[in-house]
């Protein structure tokens, strides 16, 4: 006998439907819960390591502005040493150039306080063979016109007794005038007196006289006389005259 084949045609229990909905949801909240726990997992190590990377960024930050701050301190301080070197250096230079200039000046008084020492000796005490009337020294200076000068002559009368001495004393310059050779004569370029200049003194006296040299005229040397009132002892004396406009 063939086995019967019996077809229930009921309508499927509710609660089964209701079950089964609900264990389907169980399911996808739990799948839903898993993934965001591990979405979670992943994002807050993620987000850990990003705020320690920060952390370690601000610390670093933080140290290089302390360290520029002190860089900048440091450069401060050695442009203010520099600035302080500079100036010390500065006024070195300036203490040694008026070192310089003050020992040149006491150098050029002390030998001018020996000539004059030497000068005031020799007058006062003269040895024989330099005592009487002499032509000590002749200066000669070139002024600011052309062609003028100025010339200072020094007469002395070395002598241990208590005489004055006077005369006249002429001033002469040797020269060429084009190939010709010329005297000329300063007191009679001066006053037309080609007698001289006169002098008395006891000690010592100067003759200053300022002149022109005519044109085309080039002078050699300079020739100082010197004629004692009462003596027939002529006193004469040259001198080179680049040699005394050099000085």
């Amino acid at each position: 006998m063939a086995p019967r084949i019996v077809i229930d045609e009921r309508e499927p229990r509710p609660w089964l439907r209701w079950a089964i909905a609900g264990a389907v949801a169980v399911v996808v909240g739990l799948l839903l819960w898993g993934g965001y726990g591990l979405a979670l997992s992943v994002a807050g190590g993620d987000w850990a390591k990003m705020r320690a990377r920060a952390q370690d960024l601000a610390s670093e930050r933080t140290a290089l502005q302390e360290q520029a701050a002190q860089l900048e301190r440091e450069n401060q301080r050695l442009r203010e040493q520099l600035t302080f070197t500079e100036r010390s250096a500065e006024i070195d230079q300036m203490a040694c150039a008026t070192v310089r200039a003050s020992l040149k000046e006491l150098e050029s008084e002390l030998a001018e306080l020996r000539e004059q020492v030497v000068f005031y000796r020799d007058i006062v005490q003269p040895d024989e063979t330099r005592a009487g009337l002499r032509v000590h020294a002749v200066s000669l200076r070139a002024l600011s016109e052309e062609r003028h000068f100025t010339t200072v002559v020094t007469l002395v009368q070395s002598v241990r007794g208590n005489r004055s001495v006077s005369g006249r004393a002429s001033i002469v310059i040797d020269g060429l005038q084009g190939d010709e050779p010329l005297r000329l004569n300063l007191g009679e370029l001066k006053s037309g007196d080609a007698g001289g200049f006169d002098f008395s003194f006891k000690f010592f006296q100067e003759i200053a006289v300022d002149f022109a040299l005519p044109e085309g005229f080039i002078p050699s040397r300079m020739v100082i006389s010197a004629d004692p009132q009462g003596a027939n002892n002529r006193i004469e004396r040259q001198f080179d005259w680049d040699e005394i406009l050099r000085g």
